[in-house]
C-alpha cells in the first residue's frame, strides 16, 4: 500500500511559480529569447523587402498590359510604383501572343462545349432507350389483357409453334 501512496504523490503537478517570480522573468529576458526575437524581426524585415519587390513587379506588369491593350498615354504620378514602362510604346509581339492566346482559348472553349453537348445527348438517348425497353412491354401486355378480357383478340399457338392472333370486331346491339 505504501507504493500506491508514493506513486500518487509523485503524479501531482508542481505548484505554479509565484507571481513575483513570473514578473521578474518577464522583465529580464534570457539571451536565447533575445536572439529568437531578433531573428524574428530580421525575417519580418526580409519578408517586407520581398513584398515590396513583388509589388514593384506587379505594377510593372500591369503597366505593360495597359500599354499593350491601349495606346500609350502620359505617365500618371498617382501610382507610387509607376515607372518609365508606362510611357513605352506597345510591343507588337506581345499583342500577337495575346490575340493567339484568346483565339486558342475561344477554340478550346467551343470544342469543350461541343464535347459536353455530345455527351449529354448520348446520355439522354440511353435514358430514352432504357425507358422504352421498360415501358413498351408493359403497355403491350396490359393492352392485350384488356383486349382479351373484352373478347376482341384471340391468341392461338399452332402445332409448329406458330402464333395466330385473331381480332374480332364486336358488334354492339342497337338500343
Amino acid at each position: 500500500m505504501r507504493s500506491r501512496v508514493s506513486c500518487a504523490r509523485s503524479r501531482r503537478p508542481s505548484p505554479a511559480p509565484a507571481p513575483a517570480v513570473a514578473r521578474a522573468r518577464a522583465r529580464h529576458p534570457t539571451p536565447a529569447s533575445v536572439r529568437r526575437r531578433q531573428q524574428n524581426v530580421d525575417i519580418m524585415l526580409q519578408n517586407l523587402d520581398k513584398t515590396e519587390a513583388l509589388e514593384n513587379k506587379s505594377a510593372d506588369l500591369a503597366n505593360q498590359a495597359k500599354t499593350c491593350a491601349a495606346p500609350p498615354t502620359a505617365p500618371t504620378t498617382s501610382h507610387p510604383h509607376a515607372s518609365a514602362a508606362a510611357a513605352a510604346p506597345p510591343r507588337p509581339h506581345l499583342l500577337a501572343r495575346g490575340t493567339r492566346f484568346h483565339k486558342s482559348a475561344r477554340d478550346t472553349r467551343r470544342m469543350m462545349c461541343k464535347q459536353n453537348l455530345k455527351m449529354n445527348l448520348i446520355i439522354a438517348l440511353a435514358v430514352v432507350v432504357c425507358l422504352l425497353v421498360i415501358i413498351i412491354p408493359i403497355v403491350t401486355s396490359v393492352s392485350r389483357r384488356h383486349a382479351r378480357a373484352r373478347g376482341r383478340v384471340r391468341v392461338r399457338v399452332g402445332v409448329r409453334g406458330r402464333v395466330r392472333v385473331r381480332v374480332r370486331a364486336r358488334v354492339r346491339p342497337k338500343p
